[in-house]
């Protein structure tokens, strides 16, 4: 009998860049059967872009992949600019912006106005603010994507 065995730590694979590695490396997603991507903003990026959590579920990914699970994976890898402020100020490296649906009619016309200036996409989404609140951990109803693939997945 052994008496000096090593813990087994549970090894798993990232679906955007197939490298395996310890289980506390990664970021979980789905029910059962999951899906795995390394905690970083490329495997994240390059894993929504791909749709390759549609395909480690077996084309469930669609019920998972919503808005906001999307959005907090963009947050996660950094390529989000949140508020009426921060997003005009940097409204050229936007791919896109995404408004909530209870946004004043004001703000919205204000952000028309600067995403007709500056030729960038706007598209109402039928969330709340207090919805994105609970991904974002802020209350926002602006929201800049800075990453073309991951505004695209988003507005499909």
């Amino acid at each position: 009998m052994r008496t000096n065995k090593t813990p087994h730590i549970p090894q798993r694979m990232c679906v955007a860049c197939r490298e395996r590695g310890d289980k506390a490396c990664f970021i979980r997603l789905g029910e059962g059967r999951g899906a795995y991507v390394h905690d970083s903003p490329d495997c994240i990026t390059a894993a929504v872009k791909k749709r390759s959590f549609d395909r480690a579920l077996k084309g469930k990914g669609r019920n998972i992949m919503n808005i906001l699970t999307t959005l907090g994976l963009c947050k996660r890898a950094g390529k989000l600019i949140t508020g009426f402020d921060a997003v005009v100020a940097d409204i050229n490296k936007a791919a896109g912006i995404l408004i909530t649906r209870d946004l004043s009619e004001k703000t919205k016309k204000e952000i028309t106005f600067q995403c007709d200036k500056h030729k960038t996409k706007l598209i109402e989404i039928d969330h709340t603010m207090e919805e994105i609140e609970s991904v974002l951990n802020k209350k926002t109803g602006i929201i800049a994507v800075l990453d073309n693939g991951l505004f695209k997945s988003l507005t499909n």
